[in-house]
């Protein structure tokens, strides 16, 4: 499992525990459980302790939640991508309640963050299922880097991909971000509209719900039942000169890490991860910083680490395939198949 051996990989030269340390922290096995419940615990009340009213942060895309409310007296600039009005038109129509929506400081049309900041630096930069909606996320990474301090950090809660709607998409690789980064990549592309047809409900705890924590699954639904018009409307998105929104990446945290640690390895970014949780209902907290020297492993190592986090990536999708009732029934496509 993930052990002090695997950080020792990660760090590449003399290192603590994490016990002794603090300022690497993984948790990525269920025998790291109790420690992150009582090291992290909430962890929205982890990163708001984190961060404080001193520091200052860029929250991108609050939408209806924002975490740092101007109102509570954090020193927060807001980037969305509608102003404060258009943001509760939107989710008033889509019955949410827009209460606590606040100003939004930057209204992002596209193109890189820190261009329509005039690169201004943060303390900290807080994105909350952002990550997944990028279209490159090796530019998405090197912005932030340019609005951080020379201490900043980058927080990003991720959603996992076992615990959601896109439990049946495939899981992002290295090869797909490198790929969007070398293509330039500005608008999501066919595949990703198209597998929105992929998403589904699930019976959780008696009622059916998009996400779910890490008990047991009673049944499971597609949602979309439209392949024809899916097919559609995904040519059309592809085709638009206007963004059209959708999830391009999918990850867990070992997958999320493997990502990170790779892109660092090839010198596209200058951040490594620092703390990665377990996902606690369908989200995992992961916080990245610049190393102040450099810390790329050599090519064995990177490769060691590789394997071992590739490993866990399966450790974690059988346990979560082991919490699907649907799996304990027999395959029966016969019907299906033929008239």
């Amino acid at each position: 499992m993930f052990d002090t051996l695997q950080c020792r990989l990660l760090k590449g030269a003399e290192y603590l525990t994490m016990e002794e340390s603090r300022h690497e922290l993984f948790f990525l096995s269920s025998g790291d459980d109790s420690r992150q419940d009582k090291i992290v615990g909430d962890v929205r009340g982890y990163v708001r302790n984190l961060v404080g009213k001193r520091s200052s942060v860029l929250e991108i895309g609050p939408s209806y939640m924002p975490l740092f409310p101007k109102r509570d007296g954090f020193n927060v600039s807001i980037v969305d991508h509608l102003d404060q009005s258009g943001l509760i038109e939107k989710y008033q129509a889509l019955n949410v309640d827009s209460s606590l929506i606040e100003p939004v400081d930057y209204v992002w049309r596209g193109g890189p963050i820190s261009a329509l900041l005039n690169e201004r630096q943060f303390d900290f930069i807080y994105a909350s299922h952002v990550i997944e909606h990028t279209t490159d996320l090796v530019r998405f990474i090197a912005d932030c880097e340019k609005m951080l301090t020379e201490r900043g950090r980058v927080v990003l809660v991720v959603p996992d991909k076992r615990y959601c709607f896109d439990i049946f998409q495939p899981a992002t690789d290295t090869a797909k971000v490198l790929g969007d980064y070398i293509r330039g990549s500005k608008s999501h592309g066919f595949e990703a509209l198209y597998r929105e047809e992929s998403q589904v409900s699930v019976e959780y705890d008696g009622r059916n719900v998009l996400a779910w924590w890490q008990g047991r699954v009673s049944a499971l639904h597609l949602m979309r039942r439209d392949p024809r018009g899916r097919m559609n409307s995904a040519l059309a998105g592809h085709r638009s000169k206007d963004y059209v929104d959708a999830h391009e990446y999918f990850f867990t945290p070992s997958v999320f890490l493997l990502i990170l640690e790779e892109l660092y390895f090839h010198e596209l970014v200058n951040v490594r991860v620092r703390l990665l949780t377990r996902s606690r209902g369908c989200e995992f907290l992961a916080i990245l910083d610049r190393p102040t020297v450099s810390e790329r492993l050599p090519t064995e190592r990177f490769c060691a680490l590789k394997r071992e986090l590739s490993l866990n990536s399966i450790r974690e999708q059988v346990e979560a395939w082991s919490k699907l009732s649907p799996l304990d029934d027999p395959l029966d496509v016969s019907g299906l198949l033929s008239d």
